[in-house]
């Protein structure tokens, strides 16, 4: 019930509740498309996010207080590109059945133009059907460290529980991979034991994905011991040095040349910098260990952190590297970029902070620096375009709209809900994709 005297706030928050308990549209996606037509026609930033809070409450998210874990999520749902779920072996608190729930609820959030297009899932070990859900629910990259391939230690260090199991561990990518999930991550933690022994079965492992299916490892994460709770890093007799986890960066990347290589922040600024001209082609920034730790900073009598972030850029600072490396490249800076009558810039906002840089290699002005940084400012959200700014000789420059038809969208659109929307409606067509892509095309024409 709504009182005259509630707040704006207030009313925006209780009809953000009811709406967020509405069912699934007939396409499968949250919310119903009564809702979505509602929501459109409103554009209120403020009763989406209220209605994305409503659905994430009304799921029942485990172990939290006064709503935080519910407002953090829909907060972080509304920035990012991209995100991982991550969930601990407990059948009873985290069952399959709630971690599809979730993929779905972050799916379904949408905020201004954007939404989460991929969400990658790090779960336990599991069953060929269960990967197929999990397929089905349109994961990204399914990950899961091996930690060690030694199979006397593996044992050693889970003496029981269902991960003490060496060989369902070990053979869950070809399970996942039989359930249809082509897209998995690896990783060995290396220092638990000799790193020669573990480099080679880690890339005996991405040989035989290759030979059996077809297809090696999407991802190939670098983590080894580091110092964290408990842990003292020099305990370990395997502990290897930056160099030798320099050289097995590079060996890996001469290896398996297609994958993506990952290094966590645990590592320092130094390593992770030397690491990317080796082969690394993934990094984090600004990122957090400990339970809610991008909603509230951990006092250190209370600290729940994982493991110690040695890294400890924000990511602003991880991103505009790249910059540095444009910059401190005189090949790239004195013969192509000077040389070069056209210039071509894509969104920049994520170098913000260091533009005046650009500005000044490429010998931009002061127009064509606001052309470049109002890209993507202002799109309309009922077109489905991006900006490009133009340069020609330093005589004529201009931001353009890069447009394709709703068809043409649709087919090679990466928005994941989108794709699993056309997924959905060609199953209902009989496998028949073109047709999907058709029609959805004319009901989104019929709707603006």
């Amino acid at each position: 019930m709504i009182n005259a005297s509630d707040s704006d706030a207030d009313k925006v928050t209780l009809v953000g509740s009811i709406l967020g308990k509405a069912p699934d549209g007939d396409d499968g996606i949250f919310p119903i498309e009564t809702v979505r037509k509602l929501l459109k026609i409103k554009k209120n930033e403020e009763l989406t996010t209220a209605v994305a809070r409503g659905k994430i409450n009304s799921l029942g998210l485990r172990d939290v207080e006064d709503g935080k874990k519910e407002r953090e999520k829909s907060d972080i749902y509304k920035m990012q590109a991209r995100a991982a779920l991550e969930a601990g072996e407990d059948p009873v608190h985290n069952p399959l059945e709630y971690i599809l729930e979730c993929i779905q609820t972050i799916y379904g959030i949408k905020h201004k133009n954007g939404a989460i297009r991929r969400v990658n899932v790090n779960i336990a070990a599991t069953t060929v059907d269960n990967y197929r859900r999990l397929k089905d629910a349109g994961i990204g990259t399914y990950i899961l460290f091996q930690e060690t391939y030694n199979k006397a230690s593996y044992e050693t260090l889970h003496p029981t529980g269902p991960k003490h199991n060496y060989a369902y561990h070990t053979e869950a990518m070809d399970r996942a991979m039989e359930g249809g999930i082509d897209d998995v991550g690896l990783g060995v933690l290396f220092g638990l034991e000799g790193y020669r022994y573990e480099f080679a079965a880690q890339l005996m492992h991405a040989e035989h994905l290759e030979a059996v299916f077809g297809v090696g490892p999407h991802t190939i994460s670098m983590p080894r011991i580091k110092h964290a709770d408990d842990i003292d890093p020099n305990a370990f007799q395997h502990g290897i040095n930056d160099d030798i986890f320099a050289k097995i960066c590079a060996c890996i990347r001469l290896a398996v040349p297609y994958t993506g290589m990952i290094i966590s922040t645990r590592e320092s600024q130094k390593v992770r910098e030397r690491l990317l001209h080796l082969g690394i082609s993934q990094i984090s920034g600004a990122s957090r260990t400990s339970v809610g730790g991008y909603a509230e900073k951990e006092s250190a009598e209370n600290n729940s952190a994982q493991f110690d972030v040695s890294d400890q850029r924000s990511l602003d600072e991880v991103v505009t590297q790249e910059v540095e490396d444009i910059i401190s490249s005189a090949i790239v800076k004195d013969s192509i970029i000077n040389n070069s009558d056209c210039k071509i810039l894509l969104d920049q906002r994520k170098f913000m902070n260091k533009f005046e840089q650009i500005q000044s290699l490429l010998g931009l002005t002061e127009k064509e620096k606001s052309q470049i940084l109002s890209i993507n400012q202002s799109n309309d959200p009922s077109r489905l375009y991006k900006e490009v700014w133009i340069g020609l000789g330093g005589t004529q420059s201009a931001v353009y709209a890069t447009e394709v038809s709703t068809q043409e969208y649709l087919a090679y659109t990466t928005e994941e809900s989108e794709k699993l929307e056309v997924r959905a409606l060609a199953e209902k067509l009989g496998d028949d994709m073109e047709a999907a892509i058709r029609q959805l095309a004319e009901d989104k024409q019929e709707n603006k």
